[in-house]
């Protein structure tokens, strides 16, 4: 699931309420022109972004609860508290079922060991590099919206 079909499932969340992005500024008091991007699909990733903690913050503002898988593996008990848990726990389990180490992971995905640490963690992390962690285990991570 790409950061555009999870911004699209949260448009078309709060379309269903019959909201507007002013009405959810006004309900949220989140950022207006950061409010828009996510509105219009521009948003950028990282840090200022489309990051795991905004899109959580997104669906908040619209009466729904958003929480983070893997396709196929959405039923995981996670050992993380949290919204990304469950995508931390599968990506954990893909990972040592591989007999892989991060380093391997990161190196396989183009980023950070600390990156894929803090994707197995549950922590707030560009959607990004989420995407780039699960393809180079060959899964496909989700947004489950409630």
């Amino acid at each position: 699931m790409t950061r555009l079909e999870i911004l699209s499932m949260w448009k078309a969340a709060a379309q269903s309420d019959g909201l507007t992005v002013e009405d959810v500024h006004t309900h949220s008091q989140m950022p207006l022109d950061r409010l828009r991007r996510a509105w219009d699909g521009t948003i950028e990733d990282g840090s200022h972004g489309a990051t795991t903690g905004y899109i959580v913050q997104l669906f908040r503002a619209v009466n729904r609860s958003a929480t983070f898988a893997v396709a196929g593996m959405e039923d995981v008990t996670p050992h993380i508290a949290g919204p990304c848990g469950r995508l931390a726990e599968a990506i954990y389990k893909e990972r040592t079922k591989r007999h892989w180490g991060q380093v391997d992971v990161s190196d396989a995905a183009g980023v950070s060991r600390v990156s894929v640490h803090n994707v197995e963690k549950g922590r707030t992390i560009a959607w990004s590099t989420i995407e780039r962690v699960c393809e180079a285990l060959g899964l496909e991570p989700v947004c489950v919206v409630e």
